[in-house]
């Protein structure tokens, strides 16, 4: 049962990783982690049953030119589950973790 419930802590420690926007050496700094133990962990998870931690996956991806006087927004349409309007000059760090966070559901 202990090493189940590793299992599940470290899971939460790559998800939230993964979410924070930090390197993976930052997070572990930050939450006073192995940085090889949690590298490790990623691996194991990454190999494991593929529903822990999914892998890297590429998307289709359409740019359109902003029209003169247009306000300038990005607008991410996820298929027809969900579409993110959000301003230029928002934080690209707070937008992937936006959009990690969604893609999870």
């Amino acid at each position: 049962m202990a090493s189940r419930l590793g299992k599940q802590v470290w899971a939460q420690h790559v998800a939230a990783a993964a979410a924070s926007g930090l390197s993976g050496a930052a997070y572990c700094r930050q939450h006073g982690l192995s940085a090889k133990t949690f590298g490790r962990w990623v691996r194991l998870l990454r190999a494991g049953d593929g529903r822990t931690l999914a892998p890297p996956s590429l998307v289709p991806l359409t740019i359109v030119e902003n029209r003169a006087g247009e306000a300038a927004d990005i607008r991410i349409e996820l298929g027809a589950a969900a579409v993110v309007t959000v301003p230029c000059s928002t934080d690209p760090r707070w937008l992937g973790a936006v959009l990690r966070a969604v893609a999870a559901c």
